[in-house]
């Protein structure tokens, strides 16, 4: 593999607890496909997880990951891979924190998502309801800042370095306020928080944000945050709508790029809902994004190439790949 390409595989959504046989045979196809698609395995350097673990937020359920997943994941892969994780709304406990007001608080303590000592006391009470997350013995194999959901930056940042370029990697929290079905356009992962995690990486050539939820689930801050993220031209990797999907958005007129994974495991071998993973390759020389993505097939009993998950127009011609461009700063005129 070239120097400058860097290979990545994005999951989400994975529901632990859901059903316990069915994700133990979804675990299973995954590492056995890791171990089939990417030879050698030292080519495969990050791996991105966007949320929604668990399925309540129970201890039990992040202590199943553990052991069906990121231990025999980690004896499949070899140093330096590395692999990212933030939170989703399924991660939240919901019988944590019950009488706290989440919906609308920064109306009332417009400080709360500051990056300082006086945001994190205020967030301070929505903290028990990440704790099984936090707690979660999957820390130990994964990149990020210790703790870093009970910290003052609220976020935590990774610099990767590949062939003389630097790749910074922000990991958010867009499940602070999350609290039942009629979330969207109610969440926020703290515009401040967020802005201050671009400055921690405002040097490297490539950004990427990890988030669960699609930008048009903020609420008042969506717009200030496309903003941020024009202006850093990232690339915004996401989940929780359980699908496959691109698109190229635009902030404060600057491109940047939407990535979203479908769910790891939505239900148990169904033509209807569908279990679906993402490959990609970083080629920062050419700044493209070749894209793979995949669905599982009953039928065959394999990871299938899902055909339809993006534009044709962008499709390798003969290949089962997808080139994206990569948006490079738009100059003044």
């Amino acid at each position: 593999m070239s120097s400058s390409i860097i290979k990545c595989l994005h999951l989400s959504d994975f529901h632990v607890g859901k059903d316990n046989y069915g994700q133990i045979q979804l675990f299973d196809s995954i590492l056995e496909h890791i171990k089939e698609t990417v030879n050698p395995i030292s080519d495969l350097e990050m791996i991105f997880i966007t949320g929604d673990i668990a399925n309540r937020g129970e201890k039990s359920e992040y202590d199943s990951f553990v052991e069906l997943f990121i231990l025999p994941l980690s004896d499949i892969l070899k140093d330096p891979t590395k692999i990212f994780i933030v939170p989703g709304n399924h991660d939240v406990n919901r019988s944590e924190a019950r009488a706290v007001r989440r919906y609308n608080v920064t109306e009332d303590i417009p400080e709360f998502f500051d990056p300082d000592e006086t945001g994190q006391k205020e967030r301070k009470l929505l903290f028990p309801r990440f704790k099984n997350y936090i707690d979660g013995d999957f820390h130990e194999f994964v990149i990020e800042e210790e703790e870093w959901i009970y910290s003052e930056k609220g976020i935590f940042t990774h610099v990767h370095e590949k062939n003389g370029y630097s790749i910074g990697i922000i990991g958010i929290n867009t499940a602070w306020l999350s609290e039942s079905d009629e979330d969207k356009q109610k969440l926020s992962p703290g515009k401040a928080l967020v802005e201050n995690g671009l400055k921690e990486i405002h040097d490297c050539n490539l950004k990427i944000v990890l988030g669960h939820h699609p930008l048009n689930w903020f609420d008042e801050d969506f717009t200030s945050i496309k903003s941020l993220f024009g202006k850093n031209n990232v690339i915004y990797l996401h989940g929780h709508l359980h699908k496959i999907n691109t698109s190229q958005e635009y902030g404060a007129g600057q491109q940047f790029l939407t990535l979203q994974t479908g769910a790891a495991f939505q239900a148990r071998e169904n033509e209807k809902w569908t279990n679906r993973l993402l490959w990609f390759e970083l080629d920062l020389d050419n700044n493209f994004l070749k894209v793979e993505p995949r669905q599982w097939s009953k039928q065959n009993q394999e990871w299938a190439l899902e055909g339809g998950a993006f534009p044709e127009i962008y499709r390798e011609t003969g290949t089962d790949f997808w080139k994206l461009p990569i948006t490079q700063p738009k100059k003044k005129l």
